[in-house]
């Protein structure tokens, strides 16, 4: 009976510890933590190229609580500053300590001063500039958590792995040149709509009003313009050549060709893209050529779309299109006149 009574009263300590434990845990802030990955293997404010942020790359983070909607944190910030590492790990230099309330997490890229970081916010300001030099791009993201189920954070939810979604589409143009007697200078090029169709958008001429949405990326405002990238080292075109193939029909080939030798920059979404309304204009050595699409397109976010041009004689011929999540899928064969 003794023993018995012992046990009893172990077992009972046991339980009285385990439940205080338990609560504690519940009870006890953490520290938020978070780490990013950018999506389909894409340095900073230019095309991101690789599976996490650069070292250094700053990004904006809104938690939210999911009660109240209010600010989580305390001190009431809003869009607070995240730095990562070389590993893709996020850090801040503000007090981010999470209770058993539950928060909405949101984050974009690159971080920008909203304010004075106090209010709450659906939109951030983007630009995509009429005119510009090649590679001088900015490659806005937007975030969702690497598990989809995991849309809330406290206390007990406290290490996020984030997924930095593209928001711009990125075009890329791979000028080749075959019995073609001149340099083959490429100094610049331009897309444009090239009827009453409203697909190329820019920021305004006036006050710039591109924003983004930090929840599904959503790019609104703007105005029709022209896109004008000024190549400042001119490329020089490569002849075509079939051992080893250049343009290369092998995905990954044909991306690092594009790396070396083409042009590429990012633009506003769009959808629906008929034969005839898009414009590419190319000027080489001095003289400016165009193309139009020839068939139906849609130039979605988070892809890229490599356009592969040949240069013969003293025409131009498209001849063909691929289509990749942030990579080099064969498309439409287009001709330039």
């Amino acid at each position: 009976m003794r023993n018995f009574l012992l046990s009893t009263f172990l077992l009972f300590i046991v339980a009285i510890s385990c439940t205080k434990q338990n609560y504690l845990k519940n009870n006890t802030n953490s520290t938020l933590e978070l780490k990013a990955n950018v999506k389909n293997d894409v340095v900073t404010k230019g095309i991101i190229k690789s599976s996490t942020l650069p070292l250094a790359s700053e990004i904006g983070v809104q938690v939210i609580k999911s009660t109240e909607d209010a600010a989580y944190f305390p001190s009431g910030f809003t869009n607070i500053k995240f730095t990562a590492d070389l590993a893709g790990v996020l850090s801040t230099l503000e007090n981010c300590y999470l209770s058993s309330d539950k928060g909405r997490l949101y984050a974009y890229y690159p971080y920008i001063t909203i304010g004075d970081n106090m209010q709450q916010f659906n939109d951030v300001p983007i630009s995509i500039p009429q005119v510009a030099l090649v590679n001088t791009d900015t490659d806005y993201m937007f975030s969702s958590p690497l598990d989809q189920e995991m849309t809330m954070v406290n206390n007990l939810n406290n290490s996020i792995n984030l997924v930095m979604n593209h928001a711009t589409t990125q075009i890329s143009l791979l000028v080749y040149k075959e019995s073609y007697s001149g340099t083959g200078e490429l100094t610049q090029f331009t897309i444009v709509d090239a009827d009453a169709s409203n697909h190329i958008i820019t920021d305004k001429s006036s006050e710039n009003d591109l924003m983004m949405n930090i929840v599904n990326g959503i790019i609104s405002g703007g105005q029709k313009g022209i896109i004008t990238r000024t190549i400042i080292e001119p490329t020089v075109l490569q002849p075509s050549s079939s051992d080893p193939q250049y343009p290369s029909s092998n995905l990954n080939v044909l991306k690092n060709q594009v790396d070396n030798f083409g042009v590429s920059t990012l633009i506003v979404p769009t959808d629906n893209i008929l034969p005839g309304e898009i414009k590419f204009g190319l000027k080489i050595d001095g003289i400016q050529y165009y193309v139009t699409n020839t068939s139906a397109i849609s130039w979605e976010r988070g892809k890229q779309y490599i356009y592969k041009i040949k240069l013969s004689g003293s025409a131009l011929t498209m001849s063909s299109v691929t289509i990749t999540d942030w990579q080099p899928v064969l498309g439409d064969d287009m001709n330039i006149q």
